[in-house]
């Protein structure tokens, strides 16, 4: 079961409970460590090549590539996002393409 809580000015809020099929809550002190193991292979599909640097922190990844020609970047940018896509669908998860 998990419950979603929120408290803002002094008034909290909270969902009613609800089953999960999979995951960890969130919070928990073993939530770093397990989606560390959980997306170690990821980087090793977006670096097949040699121009593409992965970052990655906490729940955050990015890409840098870099290309001395403009065509070759999009392709290769255009790659990496479905190598992403491609790998998020094959483990259950969502990709959020912008963040704001």
């Amino acid at each position: 079961m998990k419950i979603v809580s929120v408290s803002k000015y002094g008034k909290g809020y909270a969902s009613d409970p609800k089953q999960v099929p999979s995951g960890i809550p969130q919070g928990s002190i073993l939530c770093p460590i397990l989606f560390l193991v959980f997306i170690n292979d990821l980087r090793r599909y977006l670096t097949s090549g040699n121009d593409k640097s992965v970052i990655m922190y906490a729940d955050d990844v990015n890409v840098l590539i870099s290309n001395s020609r403009i065509e070759d970047h999009a392709r290769d940018g255009a790659q990496a996002l479905q190598v992403m896509t491609d790998w998020c669908n094959s483990n259950c998860l969502s990709l959020i393409r912008t963040k704001h």
